[in-house]
């Protein structure tokens, strides 16, 4: 993400919050999903939700 970042030199907001929110080292432990120029945090890793147990 930070490498597609890096790229768009006419977005320069969206490198900025990337790189910050690299520098953080609580968020680089979140899932980050990304859409649209937006940033999401996920407190989960991005794997498999565990089923429900009865």
């Amino acid at each position: 993400m930070r490498e597609q970042a890096a790229e768009r030199s006419d977005f320069t907001e969206f490198t900025e919050l990337v790189e910050a929110a690299h520098a953080e080292p609580r968020l680089r432990e979140l899932h980050v999903p990304s859409s649209h120029w937006t940033l999401g945090f996920s407190s989960g890793t991005g794997g498999p939700r565990p089923t429900a147990r009865s």
